[in-house]
């Protein structure tokens, strides 16, 4: 029995890779919705992915008719969403109607990188010799993927800055499967390497802290984010507290939900916005007590050099 896995499409190229010019971007994403479901299969496992775009806004009634598609399409029983999907309700709500055993993607990289790997192998027409993982947190799913791996290839290597924590992988794998793999911190190792998959994720973790504080980088942004630190407002609260025009208000306050940095409540016609979570107020007071510390510091200096 086949196990479905299902994905948004992360960009049109899922759909369309010889696309060029934004003209004819724009026009087939309109059109995207309608059309049929992308279908990969590995072995025992199908990648389904749905002609929808995260970064679109998509209705109610485009998941419910995509559920309905998929479940007459294909025969299924058991279902891994992504995290996209596993939240929205009218998806979720048609499947169950259906009948489908739902489940968390949480896991769906573990099973599916192996397979993969061999997929786009298989069709390079490469062996399978030498591969190489950069590692630095051990995750569960990241043990998982080394031990599944590892059973399938010749030699692998496990390059991490956690040597003692990797080790103790190496030995469960020579002791309950008599497989030798290396560990190091030597990124020479890369050179010798037929494959290399990059599973480093602190470097991905600083550039989205970095895109984080480019939106703290707009004085509009940071006067909203400071009106909101008083309190829940809706748009025309902060346009007579900041003298903006609404559609600048608007605008900026789309940037920020879309970062997560601010949410929205409807109540009747009109909307209030508030900060996400608590983390966005302790880093914006941090940055003010920061600013007035040095402002202090400068005082101090200025009334020290006069007396």
């Amino acid at each position: 029995m086949k196990t479905y896995y299902v994905r948004m499409a992360q960009s049109i190229y899922d759909f369309f890779p010889w696309i060029k010019g934004n003209t004819l971007k724009k026009m087939l994403s309109a059109f995207l919705p309608w059309m049929p479901v992308k279908k990969m299969e590995l072995e025992n496992k199908v990648i389904l992915t749905l002609p929808l775009l995260k970064t679109k806004k998509i209705t109610n009634k485009q998941y419910s008719r995509m559920a309905k598609k998929i479940v007459k399409k294909e025969s299924l029983r058991d279902i891994v969403l992504t995290k996209d999907l596993f939240y929205q309700e009218a998806f979720i709500w048609q499947l169950k109607k259906d009948s489908v055993h739902i489940f968390d993607g949480k896991w769906l990289e573990q099973y599916l990188i192996p397979d993969c790997l061999f997929f786009i192998c298989k069709k390079q027409k490469l062996e399978e010799k030498e591969i190489s993982i950069l590692v630095n947190e051990l995750s569960d799913i990241v043990k998982q993927i080394i031990i599944n791996l590892a059973q399938k290839v010749r030699l692998l290597n496990i390059i991490t800055n956690q040597i003692n924590s990797y080790q103790k992988i190496e030995d469960f794998l020579y002791q309950n499967y008599g497989i030798m793999v290396r560990v190091t911190n030597n990124k020479k190792a890369l050179s010798k390497s037929d494959i290399i998959i990059n599973m480093d994720y602190s470097e991905e973790k600083l550039n989205y802290l970095a895109e984080l504080f480019k939106i703290f980088g707009d004085a509009n942004r940071i006067k909203i984010l400071f009106g909101l630190s008083q309190g829940e407002m809706c748009v025309c609260d902060i346009v007579n507290l900041l003298g903006m025009t609404q559609s600048a208000v608007s605008h900026q306050l789309r940037i920020l939900k879309q970062s997560r940095l601010v949410k929205a409540r409807k109540q009747g016609k009109s909307v209030y916005y508030s900060l996400d979570d608590n983390h966005i107020r302790q880093i914006f007071n941090c940055g003010l007590c920061h600013i007035e510390e040095n402002y202090n510091h400068e005082g101090e200096g200025k009334c020290q050099q006069q007396l």
